[in-house]
């Protein structure tokens, strides 16, 4: 199982870039990136690691469809990966070699490691390859997109006021229950609720009546049914499954809208994300008007 894991673990170093091994040699060349070939092969990899991750953009999509996106995709790797040289941007000799220590780390020895390698068609060589690859292209976004994205506290109060309805909390539910396989026990603190009332039950009965604060939708049916087609201050006891449940439903506290200060970071994550989106792809376009592109695979 840690073998298995660890293989995992250097296909996710690898797979994202696109940066593959080219075993077969009657591979067709699909795409030339400036000097820079894609192959069938490249493209299948490519292919295979897009479908693997929850790529939504790529749900949906018909088989020629996908192959357009994803040969696209691919050849904006190349182009990053091309101007990360171009800027001269250095791979640490450190980071490197932590990040070899990382991998290798998942096997028993070092021997165990090598063999996984050479089973998965790679060497330690390219290993090495691919990882600097991978940093050199995280270190040109960074310098040339990151760095420029910067989110106003401005921006950040207008996107809320514009979009409040976005922070609204759902209807919670606050309600008693009390479970166990004697139904008799539950219509005793029944009984006691309507006597005495939900708090003396809840004090006497505190190893077993316990209160719950949930959004409805968070609850697992049907107990979610339950709670919801009771009354406030009323009570029903049900069998769900094996289990008797005393069910008492005190009230449910209406939607309302959060506070800025409660939704602040993830409205300044929402629009850094839709900042860095913008100038990475302003950024990639600009790569690819100053680069020669042929694609040799037809689309219908």
């Amino acid at each position: 199982m840690k073998d298995k894991i660890s293989k995992i673990l250097i296909l996710l170093f690898l797979m994202p870039l696109g940066l593959t091994v080219c075993l077969a040699q009657a591979n067709q060349i699909v795409a030339k990136v400036n000097n820079e070939i894609i192959t069938t092969d490249d493209l299948e990899r490519y292919s295979k690691m897009l479908l693997s991750k929850d790529n939504k953009e790529f749900l949906g999509l018909n088989q020629e469809d996908f192959k357009k996106k994803a040969l696209n995709r691919l050849i904006e790797d190349r182009l990053i990966l091309q101007q990360a040289k171009k800027e001269g941007i250095e791979v640490p000799q450190s980071w490197l070699e932590n990040k070899i220590k990382q991998l290798e780390s998942g096997y028993p020895n070092r021997e165990l490691f090598y063999n996984s390698l050479e089973n998965q068609g790679l060497s330690l060589s390219y290993l090495k390859k691919s990882l600097a690859e991978r940093y050199l292209m995280k270190e040109a976004i960074n310098r040339n997109v990151r760095v420029k994205v910067s989110v106003l506290p401005g921006q950040i109060e207008q996107c809320y006021k514009e979009n409040k309805q976005d922070f609204q909390t759902p209807p919670l539910a606050v309600f008693f229950i009390a479970k166990g396989k004697d139904r008799q026990r539950l219509e005793d603190i029944a009984e006691t609720i309507e006597k005495e009332g939900i708090d003396k039950a809840e004090k006497k009965y505190e190893n077993e009546l316990s209160e719950i604060n949930s959004y409805l939708k968070q609850l697992q049916e049907p107990l979610a049914q339950a709670v919801a087609e009771l009354e406030d201050k009323k009570h029903s006891i049900k069998k769900i499954d094996d289990l008797y449940y005393l069910i008492y439903r005190d009230k449910i506290k209406p939607a309302h809208t959060l506070e800025l200060s409660r939704v602040q970071d993830k409205v300044y994550k929402y629009l850094w994300q839709k900042s860095f989106s913008k100038k990475f792809n302003q950024w990639v376009d600009s790569l690819k008007e100053d680069a020669v592109i042929k694609v040799y695979l037809s689309f219908p």
